[in-house]
C-alpha cells in the first residue's frame, strides 16, 4: 500500500485534496489506465490502490476550522462563550 503522500501524487494532487478531488482525479485518471482501454493490470491495480489510500487519507482530515472538535467557539461581548457546530465541517469534524 502506498503512503498517502505517494498516493496523492500519484493521482496528480497535494494535501489540500479534499475527497472529491480524490475522487474526480481517480476518473480522470483511471479510464487510460484500466485495460479495455490500451491501460495494464498493473497500472490500473496500482492507480486503485493509490485511489484507496488516498480517499482514507482525505476523509479523515481534520477540519481546519474547529481542529476536529466538531464545535465552534465564539465569545460575547458580555463574556459569555457560546458553543455551536462548526458550519465549516457541518458537525462532522472532518475536512469534506
Amino acid at each position: 500500500m502506498f503512503p498517502h503522500e505517494e498516493a496523492l501524487e500519484a493521482l496528480g494532487l497535494d494535501e489540500s485534496a479534499r475527497v472529491a478531488d480524490v475522487k474526480d482525479n481517480f476518473r480522470m485518471l483511471v479510464w487510460n489506465a484500466h485495460p479495455d482501454h490500451g491501460g495494464t493490470r498493473e497500472k490500473f491495480d496500482a492507480l486503485s490502490d493509490a485511489y484507496r489510500e488516498a480517499l482514507h487519507w482525505a476523509s479523515h482530515v481534520p477540519c481546519e476550522a474547529c481542529n476536529g472538535t466538531r464545535e465552534s467557539r465564539k465569545m460575547t461581548a458580555q463574556m459569555k462563550l457560546v458553543t455551536k457546530p462548526c458550519g465549516t465541517c457541518n458537525g462532522t469534524g472532518l475536512r469534506g
